[in-house]
C-alpha cells in the first residue's frame, strides 16, 4: 500500500489516501493509525484529493474520476458528476463550492477545470482553463482571491483569473522560477526556489518578501 495524498482536517485528524488500500486516519494525540477506517463502492481505486467543507465533511477524488463525501458519522456517499478523468486537485470556495481539477491527458494540454454546485449538483467546466492555463500536473494549485496560482512547466509562478481567463506571471529581480507552492489560507502563498530557499508572496501587495530562510544542502 503506497500512500499518495496525505491531508490534514480543522480537527487536525490526518486522512491518509493510498493507492488501492482505501482511506486510513491518524490520531496525533493517541499516535494511532487506523488503516481502512472507511471503504467505497470500490477500495481499489486510488484516492487523489482531499477538502473539506465549513459542516466538517470530509471530500475525497479517486482517479476513476468520482467525487465522495464522508458525513461526520463515517457514511460514503457518491456524487453523480458525468466525468472518468482522473480529479488531481480538490478546492473548496467560501460558499462550499468545489473547484475539481483532472488530470493531464496530453503533456500539452493542462486538464479541465470545473467547478461543481454542491446544493443543486451541478457541474460546469471553465473553458477559459484548457485555452489558457499553463498549469502542469507536478505543480500543487492554490485558490485565493479568485484566481487559482501554480507553478507552471517553466518553473515561473503564475495566476490564473477565473473571471478574466488572465493569465499572469510574477517574477522579481533574479528569483524567475520556483519549485513548490503552498497557501497559508491568509494573505501569503509560501514558495521554494531552485537553490533551497524560502520565501513568500503576499496577495493583497503583489509583493515578495526576502529570503525567509536557507533550507541546509544536507536537509535536501
Amino acid at each position: 500500500m503506497l500512500i499518495l495524498k496525505v491531508f490534514k482536517d480543522k480537527t487536525d485528524k490526518l486522512w491518509l489516501g493510498t493507492n488501492g488500500g482505501g482511506i486510513s486516519t491518524y490520531n496525533q494525540m493517541q499516535l494511532k493509525v487506523n488503516h481502512g477506517l472507511f471503504n467505497y463502492d470500490n477500495p481499489s481505486q486510488a484516492v487523489y484529493a482531499f477538502a473539506e467543507t465549513s459542516d466538517g465533511v470530509t471530500w475525497f477524488t479517486t482517479d476513476d474520476g468520482k467525487l465522495n463525501k464522508i458525513d461526520n458519522n463515517g457514511q460514503i456517499s457518491q456524487e453523480k458528476i458525468k466525468n472518468d478523468i482522473p480529479i488531481s486537485h480538490l478546492l473548496v470556495d467560501e460558499t462550499d463550492n468545489f473547484w475539481l481539477k483532472t488530470e493531464q491527458t496530453t503533456p500539452s494540454s493542462p486538464g479541465k477545470l470545473y467547478y461543481y454546485q454542491t446544493d443543486v449538483g451541478k457541474l460546469v467546466e471553465h473553458s477559459g482553463w484548457a485555452n489558457k492555463s499553463t498549469h502542469n500536473d507536478f505543480s500543487n494549485l492554490v485558490l485565493a482571491d479568485g484566481k487559482m496560482w501554480f507553478i507552471d512547466e517553466d518553473k515561473v509562478f503564475t495566476s490564473f483569473d477565473l473571471n478574466s481567463s488572465t493569465v499572469n506571471e510574477h517574477t522579481q529581480d533574479l528569483l524567475n522560477t520556483f519549485t513548490a507552492i503552498e497557501y497559508d489560507n491568509s494573505d501569503k502563498i509560501w514558495l521554494s526556489t531552485p537553490d533551497n530557499q524560502i520565501l513568500y508572496y503576499t496577495i493583497s501587495t503583489n509583493k515578495f518578501s526576502n529570503i525567509v530562510f536557507n533550507i541546509p544542502e544536507k536537509f535536501c
